[in-house]
């Protein structure tokens, strides 16, 4: 029987997963892995969204964070160099051998929608994290030696443990935003636009300024919008 993470979930959620199976889409995650291995650039894609610890089947994060490995040393990825890897960190047998690693290219039949693959790993991933921290804030609700400050407090920490993950891959260094800002005003002082004039360097600072506090206001609507999602998800799949 495959490695997965079932176990482990259901060690700290017992009540919620005892007749049930924790959010997964293991079709998904075999297509990222063969859609890896089919398309050499294709990790360029997804790279940013998704860790080896966002698949449910253990042995598929293994394969996954390989091909990280190999990219990160600039080594194209395919059957040949993934089953090296993986024998280097003396886990190509853990994951079933050459045999199962190809076995992943078999199961992909074009690797154009990887990103979709990669968004429903990752939301399967964010919703299982999500009900252990719903456990871990009914174990503290529960508990008769910790007084109600400090339960909120360990609630949102369980909380937020589960949002940094979703949201670090969603913000960019301040450098970035402003070269891009100072990307967008260099193009319209290039460009004759009606109604648009420059009047001194303040006014550009000023722009700027206004620019990068636009954009840091969007992300933080964006990150609000999405913890409400994931907390609705989150409810609408529990048991009945």
């Amino acid at each position: 029987m495959a490695n997965t993470r079932t176990q482990r979930e259901t060690q700290v959620a017992p009540a919620l997963l005892k007749d049930h199976l924790p959010p997964q889409n293991l079709e998904a995650e075999e297509s990222v892995l063969g859609a890896l291995l089919l398309e050499k650039n294709a990790i360029l894609k997804i790279a940013p969204l998704l860790t080896g610890d966002d698949f449910y089947r253990d042995h598929y994060g293994i394969m996954y964070s390989g091909m990280l490995a190999l990219f990160e040393k600039r080594v194209p990825i395919d059957l040949i160099t993934l089953a090296e890897e993986l024998e280097r960190t003396k886990q190509l047998q853990q994951v079933g051998g050459p045999d199962a690693v190809a076995a992943l290219v078999a199961k992909v039949p074009s690797a154009a929608h990887i990103v979709h693959y990669a968004n429903i790993v990752k939301e399967k991933a964010i919703l299982r994290r999500l009900i252990t921290a719903a456990n871990r804030i009914i174990q503290v609700s529960f508990d008769q030696t910790i007084d109600a400050p400090q339960a909120l407090d360990l609630s949102e920490q369980a909380l937020f443990s589960v949002s940094q993950k979703f949201f670090d891959k969603s913000f960019a260094p301040i450098n970035e935003l402003l070269a891009d800002s100072f990307e967008r005003i260099d193009l319209l002082r290039n460009q004759s636009i009606p109604g648009f004039a420059f009047s001194g360097e303040q006014v550009v600072i000023d722009r700027v300024r206004g620019l990068v506090i636009f954009q840091f206001a969007q992300r933080m609507r964006r990150r609000h919008n999405h913890r409400d999602f994931l907390i609705r998800q989150c409810l609408f799949q529990l048991p009945d």
